[in-house]
């Protein structure tokens, strides 16, 4: 067992490029405002549980300040402001604990849950950021020939200002599974077949904006 320690902070990027990734659905001339991140402490544990299992846990305190939030437009509901946490920042605490399974390049699995909360300094709430998330995926390759990839996502506790009824929205919980495979024909051309969401969880990760539903797609990967 291994025994971690870390102390970091600056500047954090933020572009309008980078917000719209995020939210595609962002407000014309919102601020940009580049977040300071003042401290981020994390004390840790790592264990190996074998030759191919290894185990991960932490936690971390982290103060940010002009950390940036989405909130519903009060002039235009289908868009999103930028709001930013001034003054003293958002005071950010994550607990974490995650699983690999490493064997080779043949398989592969991991699962990591993450808690947080979050103490605000300017703002009410910390719009639209999870208190919780599950992630885990898993790849196997057959025969170096056909690769398998799933993926899963749950996250719930957000919340969100609907300004057409100035409350405040707690948002269903998000579950996503999906599921690719793709055939190598050589190192460079292959096939693959896509399925998102098979759960068909139309879960909302902005208010009033419901993901789609069940969806597959297929294509070729040609790199040259």
């Amino acid at each position: 067992v291994d025994a971690v320690a870390s102390l970091s902070g600056g500047m954090e990027k933020v572009s309008l490029q980078s917000l719209s990734n995020e939210n595609i659905w962002l407000a014309p001339n919102v601020p940009v405002y580049h977040t300071n991140k003042v401290f981020d402490f994390g004390v840790g544990l790592n264990a190996r549980l074998g030759n191919k299992v290894a185990a991960h846990t932490g936690l971390s305190f982290a103060n940010l300040k002009y950390w940036y939030y989405f909130i519903n437009s009060a002039a235009d509901q289908s868009k999103f402001d930028v709001a930013y946490d001034a003054g003293a920042g958002t005071r950010r605490t994550n607990f974490y604990a995650a699983l690999s399974y490493a064997q080779s390049e043949t398989a592969k699995f991991m699962l990591r849950g993450d808690l947080f909360s979050y103490g605000m300094g300017s703002l009410d709430e910390a719009w639209h950021r999870p208190t919780y998330k599950v992630t885990a995926n898993g790849s196997y390759n057959l025969y170096q020939k056909i690769l398998f990839q799933a993926d899963i996502i749950a996250q719930g506790g957000m919340r969100a200002f609907d300004p057409a009824t100035s409350s405040i929205v707690k948002l269903k919980s998000a579950f996503d599974l999906s599921f690719k495979t793709e055939y190598l024909f050589s190192e460079s051309f292959s096939a693959f077949l896509q399925f998102n969401n098979m759960a068909s969880n139309k879960y909302p990760l902005f208010l009033n904006y419901p993901v789609r539903g069940f969806q597959v797609t297929g294509g070729i990967i040609w790199s040259f």
